[in-house]
Parts: structure tokens; sequence; C-alpha cells
């Protein structure tokens, strides 16, 4: 999908569930959060990463932790600024700007 079509279907779901049994970085759960829709997230240091620990992580291969995470996100829905604002802190600009810092640290020495 192209950006306009990733938006309304997140506009149209309640909850993202990103079950990944191998994952380098959580995009779409990112993606959710930008939306504010809570994610239920494999527990994998990528989505652990690019989630913040928000949501509802679950070990990747427990099925019943899955299930089980998927209704209690459904049941007590989180607020979605607090998503919100947690990708804004990993936008492009945002990520950018920590590198920048980071190389002017070490080139300071």
């Amino acid at each position: 999908l192209d950006r306009a079509g990733v938006g309304d279907l997140l506009a149209r779901v309640r909850v993202v569930v990103v079950p990944s049994r191998l994952e380098a970085f959580g995009l779409v759960a990112l993606e959710a959060m930008a939306a504010g829709r809570p994610v239920v997230w494999s527990d994998l240091p990528g989505v652990r990463a690019a989630t913040g620990g928000l949501g509802h992580p679950v070990p990747p291969d427990d099925p019943t932790a899955l299930a089980a995470a998927m209704v209690l996100a459904l049941d007590e829905p989180v607020a979605p600024e607090p998503l919100r604002a947690h990708a804004r802190t990993m936008s492009w600009s945002a990520s950018a700007a920590q590198y920048a810092t980071v190389y002017d640290e070490v080139t300071a020495r």
C-alpha cells in the first residue's frame, strides 16, 4: 500500500498485531503507533526498540500469550496520544539528530 492506503487501513482498525518471529525493526508497529493504534507485538529487540516498550509485548512463539494480549488490547484500550508522541520521537529527523549528537560526541574526543 502507499502512504494513504496505510493511513486508511490503520484508521479502520482497533488494534494492530505484529506477531513476528524475526524482525530487525518494528516499522509496522511504529506506523500503527503514529496512527494512535495500540499494538500487540512479539517481544523481539527490534520491535521493542521501535515501540519503546509501549503496547502489549508477547513471547514470539507463544500463541496463547498472543491471543490473551489481543483480548486485553481490545478490552482495555490505551490512549492514542502517548503512542503518537512516541512515534514522533522515532521520526527520520529525530533519528538523524540523535545520530548527529553521537557523531559529535565521538569526534570531539
